[in-house]
């Protein structure tokens, strides 16, 4: 089924101090893009398209993502302890 979507297009410099285009759906301005207009983008949706199980599968993701960067500081925090439990306590 085909939709249509009213996008902005916004430009922002690269690096190289290159002005860079993008299509938005909502307006960012305030991170530094500038509004060139508007368009209209015609999409293809197929029929077979479930969106709860992309959703299901996105959340999936973002559960990973957040899993991991949990190990990631618990790794570290870990760490810190075994760090300080190898310190010597030398009373003064």
């Amino acid at each position: 089924m085909k939709h249509t979507a009213k996008m902005l297009v916004q430009g922002k410099r690269d690096y190289n101090n290159v002005m860079q285009y993008f299509l938005h759906s909502s307006d960012m301005t305030e991170y530094g893009y500038v509004t060139v207009g508007t368009m209209d983008v015609e999409f293809e949706v197929p029929d077979d398209f479930n969106p709860v199980q992309a959703e299901i599968e996105m959340l999936k993701t973002v559960k990973a993502k957040i899993e991991s960067d949990a190990m990631v500081k618990t790794h570290h925090i870990e760490e810190q302890i075994r760090n300080l439990q190898c310190l010597e306590y030398r009373p003064v």
